[in-house]
């Protein structure tokens, strides 16, 4: 599970860093969104435009939030199972461990069906 955590802080963190660039610069990333797109922008108004850019630069930080708290989060939960399974186990938790790895190992055993008797 803490690897799953580490992975995807790593790509939150990525993420984080495409949309503070998108924010910082939200008219060349509209012509970038525009071409890839194959749509030629030449009956937009320069207010639409400015209009197109503001959403994409507010969308862009308000992502960039919400990508950090992720990243933030999901970092702190890697560290924390890292320690726990390094720390040492009192005994209680050991004996519940043992237990529960005694049930899965029976659990596994196929069970025996039985025939009825006929008479």
């Amino acid at each position: 599970m803490a690897v799953r955590f580490a992975v995807f802080t790593i790509l939150s963190i990525a993420i984080c860093f495409l949309a503070i660039n998108v924010g910082r610069d939200p008219k060349r990333w509209r012509l970038l969104w525009l071409d890839f797109l194959s749509i030629l922008d030449v009956d937009t108004s320069r207010e639409q435009k400015k209009a197109q850019e503001r959403q994409l630069a507010f969308m862009a930080y308000f992502l960039f939030v919400v990508f950090f708290t992720s990243a933030f989060s999901c970092g702190f939960w890697t560290v924390d199972q890292i320690r726990e399974t390094q720390r040492y186990k009192t005994t209680p938790e050991r004996d519940a461990a043992f237990n529960r790895k005694m049930v899965e190992k029976v659990d596994r055993y196929p069970s025996r069906t039985r025939r009825p008797k006929s008479n």
